[in-house]
């Protein structure tokens, strides 16, 4: 039975299911991010002591220059691959949640995302 009603509450049961994925992984990303940043203001790393000689920009670093920075503190502990992942999921979330309803619904058809519950097997 495919009535028009029936294929309306799966549609919007679909829309629902799509927008509450979309914004769980732009909330886990957001929240991944939001710890390293809090840790990286927490921990201090070692800082690069930036001068300039002849006109060239050189780096020294010296252990006992330290201090609180995001991105030295990501570059320390290797945290490259974490920090991008936890960006690119705020970035499908966010997308996601933008995508127009009807071009969301073909996608959630595409990927099998519907508001229908599975059949029981006896």
């Amino acid at each position: 039975m495919n009535l028009p009603m029936i294929q309306s509450v799966r549609e919007e049961s679909s829309m629902k299911m799509a927008k509450i994925i979309a914004l769980a992984l732009t909330l886990l990303g957001f929240f991944g991010n939001l710890i390293i940043y809090i840790l990286s203001r927490a921990i201090e790393v070692m800082l690069p002591f930036i001068f300039y000689k002849g006109g060239e920009k050189w780096y020294r670093w010296d252990p006992d220059f330290t201090g609180r920075s995001y991105k030295y503190f990501i570059q320390e502990y290797n945290l490259e691959l974490l920090t991008i992942f936890f960006w690119t999921l705020v970035i499908l979330g966010v997308i996601a949640l933008l995508i127009p309803k009807k071009r969301l619904l073909s996608i959630c058809n595409k990927l099998g995302i519907s508001g229908k519950k599975p059949k029981r097997i006896k």
